[in-house]
């Protein structure tokens, strides 16, 4: 059997196995934490701490700017308030985070800020925003 078959043969295995990890992965991690998988649609890469660290660390560099570092709105561009009392989030609108990450990711920053530009964040930079804000919200 060529060697070059083979070779291409194994890392389309090897992909398969990783994607299949990460989609168990997820399903388990959902499960513990008491949702079901459809309870979101993107997966978790990181443990739900972790995220949150990497989505204030975010926020802090990019969102604070106009919604401020507390959350509390209103810095520049009249940004509304992300958490506290009368928060856009507790409107219903944003109150999952598929919605809240599917906002940012398109539409976040307004402007350009500290080098990222309008929709410049990653999906993941998104979602982990997106975490930190709800996690503010919650608690």
């Amino acid at each position: 059997m060529n060697q070059s078959l083979v070779a291409k043969g194994s890392v389309i295995f090897l992909k398969a196995i990783k994607g299949l990890l990460i989609i168990v992965g997820s399903s388990l991690w959902l499960c513990a934490c008491g949702a079901s998988p459809k309870a979101s649609q993107t997966p978790h890469l990181f443990a739900p701490a972790a995220a949150i660290a990497a989505g204030n660390a975010l926020y802090q560099h990019t969102c604070a700017y106009c919604h401020g570092t507390n959350g509390q709105g209103g810095v520049r561009f009249n940004a509304p308030r992300l958490w506290g009392p009368g928060n856009v989030v507790q409107t219903g609108v944003f109150n999952s985070e598929d919605a809240l990450a599917a906002f940012i990711k398109r539409a976040m920053p307004a402007q350009a800020v500290n080098g990222v530009n309008p929709g410049g964040l990653t999906e993941i930079q998104a979602h982990q925003v997106a975490q930190y804000i709800l996690s503010k919200n919650r608690g």
